[in-house]
């Protein structure tokens, strides 16, 4: 289990985000579950959480010194087992000249192709990654998923319930 695509970026609304993205192994598809120096994060206005089959996005608009620590990744299976990763994120504010030859634009060819709904791309070279920063409203690695308008009133986090058909296959409900 890893966490990738580890960035903070600004929108072309010039607002700052933290984006970091986890990925997992496993047969069933495990639970992903975010903490913030070991305290659940529940998402809000400001925080959100995507969950997509083995990954989970972590968006943090606007990230503030409190924002600052240790983000863990958990991934929970159907035995009860947990693999986890985390990232230690500090200092957001010092935007240096070494942050620039690490975190690029994508190449024009790339840019217009990869990231969806008006997305901008960029690209880690230390991870040999590219990312989109989404515009409002939209979501995913690809901003290839639209945000609901209104909030819903049920949580956004998988169900931690197993279900049982038979004697021994069981799935998240």
């Amino acid at each position: 289990m890893e966490i990738k695509g580890k960035s903070i970026a600004e929108s072309s609304d010039r607002k700052r985000r933290l984006r970091l993205v986890c990925r997992s192994k496993g047969l069933p598809i495990p639970t992903l579950s975010w903490s913030h120096n070991d305290t659940l994060i529940r998402p809000n206005q400001r925080i959100k959480i995507t969950y997509k089959k083995r990954s989970s996005t972590l968006l943090i608009m606007e990230p503030t010194k409190t924002d600052q620590g240790r983000y863990e990744c958990t991934a929970r299976g159907v035995s009860g087992k947990s693999a986890s990763a985390h990232f230690d994120f500090h200092d957001f504010s010092v935007h240096s000249e070494n942050s620039e030859a690490t975190d690029r634009p994508c190449e024009p060819e790339m840019s217009i192709h990869y990231c969806l709904n008006n997305g901008t791309c960029h690209y880690v070279m230390k991870m040999q990654e590219m990312y989109c920063v989404c515009p409002d409203g939209y979501t995913g690695h690809r901003c290839d998923s639209k945000l609901p308008s209104h909030p819903s009133m049920y949580p956004s986090t998988p169900s931690l319930y197993t279900c049982k058909i038979g004697l021994s296959t069981r799935y998240f409900c």
